[in-house]
């Protein structure tokens, strides 16, 4: 059976999904809602598609410490339970290095290869996320842990 790779956008909204032949793009599933209600169902929905996944790469931060908490969990768990392989990176790779949002008007930035916390005086519209026609696995690492950046409040 052949095997694809899944690309899973999980820090904005839509929750988005990849779907790669190897390194190249086939399409893309979106859901609205919230993670915890639509990680499941939409990642569900894809395997109708396509059965088999060697491997997920997902988004480990910045972002909501929900969501970065919520996929890496789900991430893990098809480790385990179906030898999924795991890579990993930070969102700036594919919003064109543009600001996300952290609180209020509060946003991360990413310059010389640092993440950082910026202040805006307004709010401002953030980059949508895009799949890549050809994913670059170089981009990625093993190092899944999620990007908590902030401190807890």
């Amino acid at each position: 059976m052949k095997e694809y790779n899944l690309l899973i956008f999980s820090t904005s909204k839509p929750l988005k999904i990849g779907v790669y032949d190897g390194q190249r793009f086939l399409e893309s599933f979106q859901m609205e809602g919230q993670l915890s209600d639509c990680l499941l169902p939409l990642f569900a929905k894809v395997c109708d598609k396509y059965p088999k996944v060697q491997t997920l790469f997902f988004i480990n931060g910045p972002g909501s410490f929900m969501a970065l908490k919520l996929v890496y969990i789900f991430a893990k768990t098809l480790a385990i339970t179906k030898g999924i392989e795991l890579l990993a990176t930070n969102g700036f790779e594919f919003n064109g290095d543009s600001p996300i949002r952290a609180y209020g008007k509060s946003y991360f930035v990413r310059k010389k290869g640092q993440i950082l916390l910026e202040n805006f005086k307004e709010l401002i519209q953030e980059a949508e996320y895009t799949f890549p026609p050809i994913l670059n696995k170089d981009c990625f690492s093993p190092m899944i842990k999620p990007l908590y950046l902030l401190p807890a409040l």
